[in-house]
């Protein structure tokens, strides 16, 4: 399915930010910044592009937020990642639960290393505070079917609407079919889709 682009795009390898700039950073961005082993399984454009745009932003004492629902989207991944490397050193098959039951040694190593990374990214960035409360979600779910976001994504967005915050620094091509908010990425795909919309701005 075609992206239906209705967000404003701009591409971050030709972007300079400013300190009048803020910006809510996706999960996959910061994972790309602070894990260490993100270059494994990432495609080289995303752990280039995406660390050296917020390092041009912490440079320009941009204001950079985080959302707390990007620590267990992060934990998740890093967890993942982690068990799988374990796993296909050991040559053995490690479900999720067993890697954190069975293996205690390696938990507490990962559950450090996540620990290490949140406080990176909160060194860097403000926590934007999120309320799920009814009336939260219910304007959530009705926005559901009008973009092409999953639900952690669809809260992320809509709270940063609701705080002011328009800009979304993402690889996740799905933030552009949400309206009335500008992408900051590297994702071709998403650059291609808006520059044929003529969503693509430079500024």
């Amino acid at each position: 399915m075609a992206l239906n682009v209705r967000a404003n795009v701009v591409d971050i390898r030709t972007d300079t930010p400013s300190d009048q700039d803020s910006f809510l950073v996706d999960t996959n961005a910061w994972y790309w910044l602070h894990y260490p082993k993100a270059s494994q399984e990432a495609r080289q454009y995303q752990t280039n592009d995406y660390p050296n745009f917020l390092k041009l932003c912490l440079s320009a004492n941009t204001q950079l937020f985080c959302s707390p629902l990007s620590f267990s989207e992060l934990a998740h991944n890093i967890e993942a990642a982690e068990r799988k490397i374990y796993a296909f050193n050991a040559n053995r098959n490690i479900e999720p639960k067993d890697f954190r039951r069975n293996y205690p040694n390696q938990h507490r190593r990962v559950t450090n290393l996540i620990e290490g990374i949140w406080l990176d990214v909160t060194d860097m960035s403000q926590v934007m505070p999120i309320n799920l409360d009814e009336a939260f979600v219910t304007a959530s779910v009705k926005k559901f079917g009008t973009v092409q976001l999953d639900g952690y994504d669809l809260f992320m967005a809509e709270r940063a609407v609701d705080f002011g915050v328009l800009n979304v620094i993402t690889d996740d091509a799905d933030y552009c079919t949400y309206p009335g908010i500008t992408v900051f990425t590297a994702n071709q795909t998403a650059i291609r889709a808006a520059a044929q919309a003529r969503r693509l701005v430079t500024r």
